[in-house]
């Protein structure tokens, strides 16, 4: 297919500005970052295995780019994956990902934070590396990435996501870090909704909330619950929203939209033993119980089908790639993996997992060819 027109999907990867000096070149950069992201595509996950993958498809490389001096070296991949602007990488896969997501409209959109723990492993007085995701949690698609130095750096990189967003009718979902009135300013401003998890660190809506849900009496709130079985375990979860908040709204005038609060309790028996755990949350939704414990448990998705699959499939907490942006940048391919696999099951129906996926990608060259020509169709 790249044979027929290859200049539109040069042209996905000539975004990235190539940081080298044009006459010492001898490998373009698409034919690197190519080499990379099939290599992590067929479950490699070192510099080694990248390009001992390379080697055994260099044949079917070469319908995609000519490769004419051959593979680049572990060396080079290392330089050029480190010098790489993680702003161009990460704006990399904002592209792609807007190419398979299409409407955002009733998506729930989640942020949540995840640490890079493979710089830390390499020396032990070498602080981990943070991103932000953002997460499609419906569509099932990692939509972006930001770096960020610190944990504490989340909220910065927050707005800065929202600010370049254009939402679109869909709901953001953040833990409490997120749960701050400018945060529900701009969610609106850029047309979304928002249900936040509402925690200490705003003590006085919490502690208005809380009263709130007490006051049986006063304020009747709309419950639904559900409950899962299996492995010795049973968990029930009940949700109650309220959407009279008005003394609520008068009091804290300064929260853009919120149009209602919820309470979730959760109850987990395991082997006869029961925990207990309550959760609450403002939103900018209509008060409904059923469809605010669904948003609630989409959030989670990040967790389940994004960060456990880059940890325990891609194991991204393993890898010591590190050197100068190396680490944020080989988190941006990983992602770019999931987003091109799951694109490719979208489109074909394939049942099979994102690891089952890869392996064939790695073993069938007919698999390798149909999940790449996917690709090329969205990146052109």
């Amino acid at each position: 297919m790249l044979a027929r027109n290859p200049k539109e999907f040069i042209e996905f990867f000539k975004e990235i500005d190539d940081p080298r000096q044009d006459e010492k070149v001898l490998y373009p950069l698409e034919e690197v970052l190519f080499l990379i992201l099939v290599g992590v595509l067929g479950c490699a996950e070192d510099w080694e295995s990248i390009v001992e993958f390379g080697e055994s498809k260099l044949s079917l490389l070469r319908h995609y780019f000519p490769y004419e001096h051959g593979l680049p070296s572990i060396s080079t991949l290392m330089r050029v994956i480190g010098l790489i602007k993680k702003s161009c990488m990460e704006a990399w896969l904002n592209r792609y990902a807007k190419a398979i997501a299409g409407s955002l409209k009733g998506e729930l959109l989640s942020f949540d934070g995840k640490s890079l723990r493979g710089k830390r492993k390499f020396e032990a007085d070498e602080k981990n590396t943070h991103t932000l995701n953002v997460f499609a949690s419906k569509l099932g698609i990692a939509l972006s990435q930001k770096s960020i130095p610190e944990k504490t750096n989340e909220l910065g990189a927050i707005y800065e996501i929202l600010e370049e967003a254009d939402l679109n009718g869909a709901t953001v979902s953040i833990d409490a870090i997120g749960c701050q009135t400018e945060i529900t300013k701009k969610i609106i401003s850029q047309g979304g909704e928002y249900i936040l998890a509402l925690k200490a660190n705003q003590s006085s809506l919490l502690s208005d909330v809380e009263s709130m849900f007490n006051a049986k009496n006063t304020y009747i709130p709309e419950g639904f619950q559900e409950q899962d079985k299996g492995h010795g375990r049973i968990e029930s979860r009940r949700c109650e929203t309220l959407g009279n908040i008005d003394w609520l709204q008068k009091r804290h005038p300064e929260w853009e939209d919120m149009k209602s609060i919820v309470k979730i309790t959760s109850n987990r028996y395991i082997h006869g033993e029961e925990t207990t755990a309550t959760r609450y949350y403002i939103s900018s939704h209509t008060a409904n119980a059923k469809e605010h414990l669904e948003r609630t448990r989409q959030h989670w998705a990040i967790e389940n089908n994004l960060h456990w699959v880059l940890d325990v499939q891609f194991k991204e907490d393993d890898c010591l790639i590190r050197k100068n942006n190396a680490a944020e940048n080989m988190a941006v391919v990983r992602k770019m993996a999931i987003n091109i696999i799951k694109n490719y099951k979208t489109e074909t129906g394939k049942k099979l997992s994102t690891n089952g996926l890869r392996k064939n990608f790695g073993w069938r060259e007919e698999v390798m060819a149909d999940i790449l020509d996917s690709w090329i169709n969205k990146c052109s």
